[in-house]
């Protein structure tokens, strides 16, 4: 009865927050497309909209200096300025995804998943407009619901839908195979793995820098001297990194991704960048609450699989030279889930502890 309620419970809360969705998305988020009112919930819905509509050069389809694949396949299918049939779209992503993790264990406190996972402002955002975020959730939902299950039709489908929200993710998804495959002869030995990952990073971003990742590092060689409050530490973070010194970098530059938007604290309320100054703000916020009770529910160690999953997903993506706290909004949800399916405390009744006395 427990459980059927707890099902109950969760499901209320996904209708709930579909609705507060719908509010919003005739509110604001219309207008705002329409460009009737003045607030960028977004970050590169529009981008992605003039690719597809033909104003900017559409990339090629295997173009790893690029990132807009998904996001402007996705127009193409169901038209640029189509704002509402993109908001079903994104809510049927969503609906999915949530029951897929719903269904991913008996184990599961998925009331505590879904107040975790729908208290991030991006989630909330997301929804709003086309972008890489929701398909994003997606492969998370599925890649946690075929941990245990091995289905080779899922882990075939997830190769190309990861290539939709970065080739990085691809990386990802395909190293995440390996690890917790049978011919990992180091599959016990996760620290020792971890340490291989970032010293094999070292050496791929020392080949390919100047080459195969020119693009990528181009875009910070161009922005660094222009950057704002906080990207000083990160520029020096960066430095190391490009000295050979990722295994170093690596941990100082993945917090400083999830956590340095707070010094935005004096503008949050400057809506001419909203999604920066607000948005992200907020969302920086959730992080460090996802940190806090993923170290609090004894979750943040390499026994824990969904946090081992976030950590080498870390590894990945922080080579970035690009200053976005979004990026690693994936990790966090595997994090949401890790905290969800920590044991909760046992409780011993008085009346029991009499008896037994």
């Amino acid at each position: 009865m427990t459980n059927d309620f707890k099902l109950r419970q969760h499901e209320a809360l996904v209708v709930v927050y579909l609705i507060l969705a719908l509010i919003f998305f005739i509110m604001v988020a219309l207008p705002v497309m329409n460009g009737t009112m003045d607030f960028q919930f977004y970050s590169d819905s529009k981008t992605y909209q003039l690719e597809a509509e033909g104003s900017l050069e559409r990339n090629a389809f295997f173009d790893i200096g690029n990132n807009t694949i998904g996001p402007v396949q996705i127009l193409l299918l169901l038209g640029p300025r189509n704002y509402f049939l993109i908001f079903l779209f994104n809510i049927f992503l969503f609906f999915i995804s949530i029951r897929y993790l719903s269904a991913s264990s008996k184990f599961i406190d998925k009331k505590r998943l879904c107040i975790l996972m729908l208290l991030s402002p991006v989630t909330f955002t997301s929804l709003m407009s086309i972008n890489k975020e929701m398909i994003a959730f997606l492969c998370v939902a599925l890649i946690i619901y075929n941990h245990t299950r091995k289905k080779i039709g899922i882990e075939l489908l997830l190769i190309p839908l990861t290539y939709l929200v970065r080739w990085q993710f691809t990386g990802f998804y395909i190293f995440y195979l390996l690890l917790f495959s049978k011919i990992n002869f180091l599959k016990k030995y996760r620290f020792v793995v971890l340490v291989i990952l970032l010293l094999g990073i070292t050496g791929i971003l020392f080949v390919t820098r100047d080459t195969l990742l020119e693009m990528i590092f181009s875009r910070y060689d161009n922005t660094v001297d222009s950057w704002d409050e906080g990207r000083g530490t990160f520029a020096m973070v960066q430095s190391i990194q490009d000295n050979y010194g990722y295994i170093f970098a690596f941990i100082p530059k993945v917090l400083l991704l999830l956590g340095s938007m707070v010094s935005r604290y004096a503008v949050i309320f400057d809506f001419s960048d909203a999604y920066n100054n607000f948005i992200l703000f907020f969302q920086t916020i959730w992080n460090i609450l996802i940190l806090y009770l993923t170290y609090k529910k004894k979750c943040m160690n390499f026994q824990n699989d969904y946090f081992y999953i976030a950590l080498v997903y870390c590894a990945i993506y922080a080579i970035t030279p690009i200053f976005n706290t979004r990026y690693f909004y994936p990790a966090m949800l595997f994090l949401c889930y890790a905290i969800a399916s920590a044991p909760k405390p046992q409780t011993i009744k008085t009346d029991n502890i009499k008896a037994r006395a």
